[in-house]
């Protein structure tokens, strides 16, 4: 019998995956080895996800129109290099302000199409980004943004849900 066999591990995946009996249940372990069930998410974290999901496809179908004309392909605003708009290394929707919190989650003044180079491994290219947007909007918007940013605001189930059909509105518009 192989040392995998023996510890319940399966062969064949690209991560190890343990198959006993507390991982199939819906349980996880503590600290200290009791089980404990695991937490759902809430109603709010997944009304937040559909919002920001409809939110970026209207973000990259309005860029890929914006810049190359069809909604195909899209320019990163950072980089300028093309990519698909949908798919397999597609473009993201990358914020010109870091952060998920507040505000400027869905102000789509401060969000454009990004590559995913530009958008995660080079943090958001802030020095390419900043120039674009002094370009595209000015001082006077870049400066709402930032005292935007620096507010708290926590959005409730209602107004995401809000927000998540106004987009899904606006990229039906796009189409």
């Amino acid at each position: 019998m192989s040392a995998l066999r023996r510890t319940g591990i399966k062969r064949g995946t690209t991560e190890l995956k343990r198959t006993t009996e507390l991982a199939r249940s819906g349980f996880t372990q503590k600290a200290d080895g009791t089980p404990r069930k695991k937490r759902k998410r809430s109603t709010r974290k997944k009304a937040k996800d559909a919002a920001w999901a409809a939110c970026s496809k209207y973000i990259r179908l309005r860029d890929a129109l914006r810049t190359t004309g069809g909604v195909a392909t899209c320019i990163c605003v950072t980089c300028g290099r093309v990519f698909p708009t949908f798919g397999k290394q597609c473009i993201h929707a990358g914020h010109w302000l870091g952060g998920r919190k507040g505000k400027n989650l869905f102000d789509e003044r401060g969000i454009f199409g990004q590559c995913f180079g530009c958008n995660v491994r080079g943090n958001g290219q802030q020095i390419s980004y900043t120039a674009f947007m002094m370009d595209y909007h000015g001082h006077d918007i870049m400066d709402e943004l930032v005292l935007q940013g620096n507010t708290n605001y926590t959005y409730t189930i209602d107004e995401l849900e809000a927000i998540k059909a106004m987009y899904e509105a606006k990229a039906e518009e796009l189409i």
